[in-house]
C-alpha cells in the first residue's frame, strides 16, 4: 500500500532535487529567486511608469501644437 501511494505521489509532484540541508534550503527572499523576482518587477514597473510619462508628455505636446495652430487660423 505504501509503495502504491508513493508512486502516485511521484506522478503528481516530482521529487525534490535539492540535496541541501533543511536550513540551507529555506528560500532567502532578499538574495534568492524571490528577491530577484521582486527586483525585476520593480524595474519593470519603473520602466512602464517612464513610458507612460513620456507618452503623456508627447500627447500634451501634440494637443498644445494643435490648439496653437487652430488659434492662429482663427486670427488669420
Amino acid at each position: 500500500m505504501k509503495t502504491i501511494v508513493h508512486e502516485k505521489q511521484l506522478q503528481f509532484s516530482p521529487p525534490t532535487l535539492d540535496f541541501r540541508g533543511s536550513e540551507e534550503a529555506k528560500p532567502d527572499i532578499e538574495n534568492g529567486a524571490g528577491g530577484r523576482m521582486k527586483e525585476a518587477a520593480e524595474k519593470s514597473f519603473e520602466s512602464c511608469k517612464e513610458t507612460v510619462e513620456e507618452s503623456a508628455k508627447s500627447a500634451v505636446e501634440v494637443v498644445w501644437h494643435t490648439v496653437i495652430r487652430s488659434i492662429r487660423l482663427q486670427i488669420l
